[in-house]
């Protein structure tokens, strides 16, 4: 295994890399993001993307191994306001989504990106590269996001927050039978994200992340 390609694979496979964007409707149907919409409104959103959501009941949790991958990772739980018009709601969906990918990378169980707010394109790019989180386990994968305005721009009924996304990996790598020494200056890739927001038929759908691998 050759650490530095691992590394940039996992940040392509998490992020849905290589694949277009594709929003459907109409921007008429989309109604402006409003203060009164959530009683979690905040005037300022950047800094690191937080959450705190989680499924704790399988177990004690138990860090991974050279031998073996993390059990029993605590589960996020889509915020109950993540579908609603909202600034609030759309930073949950951004904050759901960065927890699924980080228990994905943990658990090598891909099933919660299907609940997440990324478009269908990448969502169907993400799932295509996540068999390589079934086989292979990192020490402490950790996936952030840092928002870098107080809110996202608004043009035509889509909404454009840029961030900055972090994917840490720990100091090895394994898999069965296999393991190796991650460099220090290969254990974590981080991208400038403009994160796009459309808000359809109930709930929002994100992107932005394939674009930003393209430039």
């Amino acid at each position: 295994m050759t650490s530095s390609s691992i590394s940039r694979r996992s940040a392509l496979g998490v992020l849905g890399a290589g694949s277009a964007l594709a929003f459907a409707g109409c921007a008429s149907r989309v109604q402006p993001l409003s203060a009164d919409a959530s009683t979690s409104y905040r005037a300022d959103y950047s800094g690191e993307v937080t959450f705190n959501s989680y499924d704790t009941s399988a177990g004690e949790y138990v860090r991974a191994t050279r031998t073996q991958r993390a059990k029993n990772v605590p589960k996020p739980i889509k915020p109950k306001n993540a579908d609603e018009n909202s600034v609030a709601g759309l930073y949950s969906s951004i904050a759901f989504y960065t927890a699924a990918t980080q228990y994905m990378m943990e658990s090598g169980d891909d099933s919660l990106i299907e609940q997440t707010a990324l478009n269908d394109t990448d969502k169907s790019s993400v799932k295509s590269s996540s068999y390589q989180f079934s086989t292979i386990w990192f020490e402490d994968p950790k996936v952030t996001a840092n928002l870098t305005t107080p809110k996202p721009k608004e043009s035509g009924g889509e909404y454009t927050w840029p961030s900055r996304f972090t994917i840490g990996l720990g100091s090895f790598i394994a898999t069965s039978g296999r393991d190796a020494d991650v460099p220090s200056s290969s254990r974590s890739t981080t991208l400038d994200v403009d994160i796009t927001g459309k808000y359809e038929n109930g709930h929002w759908v994100i992107g932005g992340f394939a674009a930003a691998f393209r430039s």
